[in-house]
């Protein structure tokens, strides 16, 4: 935790503790909508597509950050994580995402939220950092956001 007066950043936050921290918040977030659709009206086919896709899009937001620093790591590049990140792992992600939206009959909305899961939890946890910095910045003695 940074000293009570320096001033904190936002791109400070977006780190790989970030990221695994919106993967849990995903997951979560996905089973728990999942759970609570499964018993409305809508039914287990909307729920049961809809925690398809966020598990999918989970999977493929990780794969391809691993792919990124694999790509980017200062001084050697590891090529075999690169070379199996690109050459395995995403045809078998695209493939999957194929079959669920062509051969799994689940409704295309369910599929499309589930999809987005990942995309608005980083939106919501960003904005609540940038939130949380100007509310510090505003008033001394809130505490330092964790993002």
């Amino acid at each position: 935790m940074k000293p009570h007066n320096e001033p904190a950043s936002l791109s400070g936050a977006l780190d790989q503790a970030f990221m695994a921290r919106v993967h849990r918040a995903s997951l979560f977030m996905a089973g728990l909508v999942a759970i609570c659709v499964a018993f409305t009206r809508i039914g287990g086919s909307w729920s049961l597509g809809f925690l398809c896709a966020a598990l999918w899009s989970v999977a493929n937001l990780w794969t391809l950050e691993r792919l990124v620093r694999a790509s980017i790591r200062p001084g050697s590049r590891d090529k075999i994580a690169i070379g199996l990140g690109l050459l395995v792992k995403l045809p078998l992600l695209y493939a999957l995402v194929t079959l669920l939206v062509f051969k799994g009959g689940f409704p295309a909305p369910a599929l499309a939220a589930g999809v987005s899961v990942p995309l608005l939890v980083i939106v919501l946890k960003v904005a609540g950092r940038w939130l949380a910095l100007r509310l510090r910045a505003a008033g001394p003695g809130l505490p330092q956001p964790r993002s």
